[in-house]
C-alpha cells in the first residue's frame, strides 16, 4: 500500500512540474469542451476524473465548458461529438466513460484532434488500491493525453513584420450542465431507451395462521417505457409443502402466485435505484396427501383466490446489462385462503401474505 502512495505522489510532482512548460506552449485560443454523461449515464460516467481535468486546464488558462450528452454505440459517439464540435467551435471535444464490460477497471477519453477534427479513442487504466489513487492517475493519463494534442500544434512563422499587439484574453470560464445545442437535439431523441429485462431468484414468504414460512422460487418480467416508470409482472413457486396432520389424515399444501405491479422509481441516477409499487393477482392452493376415508385415499384439493398488495424495492446497479433487486411485500387475499384436503379445512392465511425476494435480472432488450 506505501509503495502505491509514493507511486502516485511521485506521478503527481511530476505533472505539477510540467505545468509550467505546457502553459508557456498554449494557444491564446484554445478551448475545451467536456461532454459529461452524469445526467443521462450515471453507470458510464465518471465525476471525479472529470472534475480534475476540468480544474487543471482552467489553471493552465484554457476555457472548459461543461455539456450534457448521451451514452451510446461508437458510431453515436463519433456522431454526438463530431456535431458538438461543429456546433461550438471548440479546439477539442472530450468526453470519459467508463468502459461498459469493466467500469470499475477502465474508462475510455474519447478526444477530436484540434487540427484533423478526427475522433479518437486512449483506454485508462484504473490503477491503484483506492479510489483516491485511481482517480488520480486516470487524470494524470487524461490530461497529459488532452495537453499533447492541444500544446502540440504546430505555431505560426515569426515574422520580423511590427504585429498589432492581441487583445488581452477573457479569463479563463467554467461552465457546467448546460446543455449544448447539440447534445440536447440528441438526447432528446435518446434520452430514454424502453427496456424489457427478466429476472429469476429466490424468495420467502410467510402468513400468520396456517401457513407458516415457505420457500419460493421467483421469477419475474419488467418493461420499463418511461425513465421513472415500470411494469412487471412476476410469479411465485413454493418449493416445499406445508405438513399437517389429522387424526384422519396426513396432508401438505402448496400454493404458487402471480401478480401484475406498476412501480414508480424513486431514483434514475446512481448504483442504488429505489422503487415502490402497487399490484395485484391471484394465488393457487392445493393440497394432497393420504386420507383414512375410501372417498379420500388419495386426493388433491385446489383453491384460488384474489389478492392484492404493495411493495418496496432495491436495485444495485452491476453494470448496464445486470441488476440484482431485493424487496419486500404486503399482500390481502380477497377472500382469506382456505386449504381443504378430504372434504374438511387444514389451513387458514393470507391476512396478511408477507414475502420477501432477491433476484437477478439481465436486461434482453433496450
Amino acid at each position: 500500500m506505501a509503495k502505491s502512495h509514493v507511486a502516485v505522489f511521485g506521478l503527481c510532482v511530476v505533472f505539477s512540474a510540467a505545468i509550467p512548460r505546457a502553459a508557456a506552449g498554449t494557444s491564446p485560443g484554445s478551448s475545451i469542451v467536456l461532454v459529461s454523461l452524469r445526467t443521462c449515464c450515471p453507470n458510464q460516467t465518471w465525476p471525479e476524473v472529470e472534475k480534475s481535468v476540468l480544474e487543471e486546464f482552467v489553471a493552465l488558462g484554457v476555457p472548459v465548458e461543461t455539456v450534457d450528452g448521451v451514452y451510446g454505440t461508437e458510431e453515436a459517439q463519433h456522431s454526438q461529438m463530431t456535431a458538438i464540435a461543429e456546433k461550438s467551435k471548440a479546439t477539442c471535444v472530450i468526453s470519459i466513460s467508463r468502459r461498459v464490460e469493466n467500469p470499475f477497471k477502465e474508462a475510455d477519453l474519447w478526444m477530436t484532434h484540434p487540427e484533423t477534427g478526427e475522433i479518437t479513442t486512449r483506454r485508462l487504466g484504473l490503477t491503484g488500491n483506492t479510489d483516491s489513487e485511481r482517480v488520480a492517475i486516470a487524470a494524470l493519463q487524461a490530461v497529459e493525453a488532452i495537453r499533447a494534442a492541444l500544446f502540440e500544434q504546430p505555431r505560426p512563422q515569426m515574422s520580423d513584420k511590427p504585429t498589432q499587439q492581441a487583445p488581452a484574453p477573457e479569463p479563463p470560464k467554467l461552465l457546467t450542465h448546460e446543455p449544448h445545442p447539440a447534445a440536447r437535439d440528441i438526447r432528446q431523441a435518446t434520452a430514454h431507451h424502453p427496456s424489457i429485462g427478466l429476472g429469476v431468484g429466490m424468495g420467502a414468504s410467510g402468513a400468520p395462521g396456517g401457513a407458516g414460512i415457505l420457500g419460493s422460487a421467483v421469477a419475474a418480467i419488467t418493461w420499463h417505457p418511461l425513465a421513472l416508470f415500470s411494469m412487471e409482472i412476476d410469479g411465485s413457486l413454493s418449493l416445499l409443502g406445508r405438513d399437517i396432520e389429522t387424526d384422519r389424515s396426513t396432508s401438505s399444501f402448496r400454493y404458487a402466485l402471480v401478480r401484475g405491479w406498476a412501480y414508480a422509481e424513486l431514483l434514475n441516477a446512481g448504483l442504488f435505484r429505489p422503487s415502490v409499487g402497487i399490484g395485484g393477482g391471484a394465488l393457487f392452493a392445493w393440497s394432497e396427501g393420504q386420507s383414512a376415508s375410501i372417498e379420500y385415499a388419495e386426493k388433491k384439493d385446489i383453491t384460488s383466490v384474489a389478492l392484492v398488495g404493495a411493495t418496496g424495492r432495491m436495485g444495485l446497479v452491476l453494470s448496464q446489462y445486470f441488476w440484482i433487486r431485493a424487496g419486500i411485500r404486503a399482500s390481502v387475499c380477497l377472500p382469506e385462503v382456505t386449504v381443504y384436503f378430504a372434504g374438511a379445512p387444514v389451513a387458514r392465511f393470507g391476512k396478511p401474505l408477507i414475502e420477501g425476494f432477491l433476484n437477478l435480472e439481465v436486461a434482453l432488450f433496450q
